[in-house]
């Protein structure tokens, strides 16, 4: 391998003139190629004298290509070389730098135009030009983790350039980096933000692209490119991340009270945050709680109608890419009962004195949910307390009571979740055989207090019942009806009639083994109607409150 050479030099007449082709090469490396520069000389002595040839007498064959002087030739006989004409040509070097090219010329002996010297072609093999690196096997797949590219390197000599591009050729990511003399590989980062280029898909088209350049820093070669894939991660580095989670109570009743929730009373708010990553954008959310399923990041539930711990909050957030992310809370729910009241009695436990006395509890959670109890007499009110306890046993003696006097009492109960309880009670006057009020009405088993009779007791009638107008049982008026569970009778209920007015008999609460038959007027159903006079009267068998069967 050379740059320089020349064919064999022919003397002429005792050496007196001499012919010559020589041969040099310059290389442009950057792109593969050689320029061959070769030369047609002669040398004349002095004792020659001048040396004439006509134009087209000589040529010079170069790789291939024939080239002639075209002007007349007249040498000197000054001992030295001289250019009688120059051949140029470009040549190209093979992909791998190597280039040979063959040389060879013509003479004409003694400007005798039929007497030639011929130099056959000889073979030059050219300086090998440095070629390009390329670019071997590439490691790793993933934006966010390290890559390495081999370098199947030309010369130890040589350094590279390399950038990336992704996700296609047009878009640059990472710029022009060196990589040292000597190195066979480099290895870079891929951003997981590069993800933002394809937020719909889990991957992507890379391209490495290396240049060479020699240690004097001429560029060899052209650039060489390679594709490879990029993965865009799953889970947290790829995926969706779930953050700002809560829960709250939604109820302000509630959470006046107690920072704890309550069944039956509270609701939650719950609600979170996701942060796409890789370029990816979040499409879904979804709260899963209480039974329910919303399909936001936010969300306030029905009522917790169960107590207990450790009730799981599901919380997912999808992105782009279909990744998933789940993060899980979860909430306990404190018992609730409402107030209850059980033992409630009022009664005259001596001359003036009335002793009310019952049972209360209620849910108490902490020093923020206190039962506020009341009672009221007559509708006044005579007895007020705030309890933490959770329960409370009141004995209430209240002296300077009337025993003429009947009283009504009320007693409530009302937690800080307003609810409450109440139940009522009356004492009716002291007992007295016989009272009469002359001009106004007699009392029986008590003191006389309203009506022409006012009887405190049971009251047991072997006759006959009849009531003109509406009768009123337990406060609750029976227009033109007999409520027969309030009729003791001690024998058949023959001849009784009703005065001029339609009425209905209500057989209500009769027992557990009546049984109206097909036969009974108004069969199966709970009344039958009479309409007009005594006329319309009619006989029912005795009635077994207890038991039996009703006939007709």
């Amino acid at each position: 391998m050379a740059l320089s050479g020349s064919l064999t030099t022919r003397n002429f007449w005792d050496n007196t003139h001499s012919h010559r082709i020589t041969w040099t090469a310059t290389q442009d490396i950057p792109n593969n190629k050689s320029t061959v520069t070769a030369k047609f000389e002669s040398k004349f002595l002095s004792n020659f004298g001048n040396y004439e040839e006509q134009a087209g007498a000589n040529k010079i064959r170069l790789a291939g290509t024939t080239y002639t002087r075209s002007t007349y030739f007249k040498g000197t006989g000054n001992n030295t070389w001289t250019t009688q004409f120059t051949a140029v040509k470009v040549i190209t070097h093979n992909a791998d730098g190597t280039a040979k090219f063959k040389l060879g010329g013509q003479h004409r002996v003694n400007n005798n135009p039929g007497d030639y010297y011929y130099w056959n072609d000889v073979e030059f093999t050219l300086d090998t030009i440095p070629r390009n690196s390329t670019i071997g096997t590439i490691s790793g797949s993933y934006l966010g983790s390290s890559v390495t590219v081999n370098i199947n390197r030309a010369s130890t000599a040589y350094r590279h350039v390399y950038r990336v591009f992704f996700p296609n050729i047009s878009t640059v990511k990472k710029s022009y980096t060196n990589v040292a003399a000597g190195d066979a590989s480099f290895s870079f980062v891929p951003s997981v933000d590069w993800g933002s280029s394809i937020p719909g898909a889990s991957s992507g088209t890379a391209y490495i692209e290396l240049q060479t350049y020699t240690d004097d820093n001429v560029k060899i070669g052209a650039t060489v490119t390679k594709s490879f894939t990029l993965n865009v991660p799953s889970g947290p580095t790829g995926g969706p991340t779930i953050y700002n989670t809560y829960i709250s109570e939604a109820d302000p009743l509630v959470s006046a009270v107690t920072t704890s929730y309550i069944q039956s009373k509270s609701r939650l708010n719950i609600g979170f945050s996701a942060n796409a990553a890789a370029g990816s954008t979040i499409t879904s959310y979804q709260i899963l709680a209480n039974g329910q399923i919303f399909n936001s990041n936010s969300a306030t539930t029905g009522i917790l109608h169960s107590s207990g711990s450790n009730f799981p909050v599901v919380l997912k957030a999808t992105d782009s890419r279909g990744n998933i992310a789940t993060t899980q809370l979860s909430y306990s729910v404190s018992s609730y009962s409402p107030p209850v009241i059980s033992g409630f009695s009022v009664h005259r436990s001596g001359p003036y004195t009335i002793t009310v006395s019952a049972n209360i509890s209620w849910s108490q959670f902490g020093s923020s949910s206190p039962a506020t109890i009341i009672l009221r007499e007559n509708s006044a009110t005579v007895y007020e307390t705030t309890s933490y306890n959770g329960s409370l046993n009141i004995s209430l003696p209240l002296a300077g009571r009337e025993e003429t006097t009947s009283y009504t009492y009320s007693l409530t109960v009302r937690d800080n979740f307003y609810s409450s309880a109440v139940q009522n009670r009356t004492v009716g006057t002291a007992f007295q055989e016989l009272t009469i009020r002359p001009g106004v009405g007699v009392g029986i088993g008590k003191i006389h207090e309203g009506g022409a009779l006012d009887v405190g007791g049971n009251t047991y009638i072997a006759g006959s019942l009849v009531a003109s107008n509406d009768l009123a049982v337990d406060g609750n008026i029976w227009e033109g009806g007999w409520p027969l569970s309030t009729i003791y009778a001690t024998n058949d209920y023959v001849g009784s009639y009703f005065v001029p007015t339609t009425r209905t008999i209500n057989y209500k609460n009769l027992g557990a083994n009546i049984v109206l038959t097909a036969s009974d007027v108004g069969a199966a159903s709970s009344s039958h109607t009479h309409s007009g006079y005594a006329s319309s009267s009619h006989t029912h068998s005795y009635l077994p409150l207890s038991g039996g069967t009703l006939t007709s």
